[in-house]
C-alpha cells in the first residue's frame, strides 16, 4: 500500500531561489537610484556651495571698494584712513544710510586659516576705531578653507610691493588680495579700494 503524503506547508528550493532573484533584482534597482539621488546631492551642494563663495567674494569686492578714502577728525581736521590688515585680518569703516544700521559701521574679516568670518559693528567715534572691536558673535562668511591670508600692496617705482601688514594710516592700501585654498582650488580675490 501506498501512503500518499499530505503538503507540509513550505516553499519549495526553487520557490526560494526565485524569491531571492526578484528581491535581488529590487535591491540593484533602489542601490542604483540611492546612488545617482546622492550624486545629485553631492552636486547641487557643490553648486551651492560655489554660488554662496561667489556671492561673499562679489560682497567682499563691494565693501572694500566703496569704502570711504578718508575721515576728517573734528579736532585736527587730519584726513585718518581708516583701514588696517595684517594676514589673518583686515579692519575698515564704511558708511550706510539704510536700514536701522545707518551711519558709519566698523567691519572686522578674519580667517583663522579653516573659515571667513565677519564682524559688523556700529562705530560711535573715529578714536573708537583704534580701541579693540568689542566682542560681537561672528558671521562665518566661508567654510572649510585649506589655507587663507589676507595681502596689501603699494604702488612702487613701476611695481607693486605686496605686504602681509597695513597699518592704520594715511592712505589705504593700492590693491587688496584674499587667497583661499578651498577643495583643492586656489581662489585669488584682488581687489582695488576705491580712490
Amino acid at each position: 500500500m501506498t501512503e500518499d503524503r499530505q503538503p507540509t506547508g513550505g516553499f519549495t528550493l526553487l520557490e526560494l531561489l526565485v524569491g531571492l532573484a526578484i528581491m535581488a533584482l529590487i535591491m540593484s534597482v533602489l542601490m542604483g537610484g540611492i546612488g545617482t539621488a546622492s550624486r545629485l546631492f553631492a552636486r547641487e551642494h557643490s553648486v551651492e556651495a560655489e554660488r554662496l563663495e561667489w556671492l561673499v567674494e562679489t560682497q567682499l569686492r563691494s565693501w572694500i571698494e566703496t569704502m570711504p578714502l578718508a575721515v576728517i577728525e573734528p579736532e585736527s581736521a587730519a584726513p585718518f584712513v581708516p583701514f588696517r590688515g595684517d594676514r589673518d585680518s583686515l579692519e575698515f569703516v564704511r558708511f550706510e544710510t539704510a536700514g536701522s544700521g545707518s551711519g558709519a559701521m566698523r567691519y572686522r574679516l578674519s580667517s583663522d586659516g579653516k573659515a571667513l568670518r565677519l564682524v559688523r559693528a556700529p562705530l560711535r567715534s573715529i578714536e573708537a576705531f583704534s580701541l579693540p572691536l568689542a566682542e560681537t558673535p561672528p558671521r562665518r562668511l566661508i567654510d572649510g578653507l585649506d589655507g587663507a591670508e589676507f595681502r596689501y600692496a603699494a604702488l612702487g617705482d613701476d611695481a607693486l610691493l605686496w605686504t602681509s601688514n597695513w597699518p592704520l594710516g594715511e592712505t589705504p592700501p593700492d590693491l587688496v588680495r584674499f587667497r583661499y585654498r578651498k577643495d583643492g582650488r586656489l581662489h585669488d580675490l584682488i581687489i582695488e579700494p576705491a580712490r
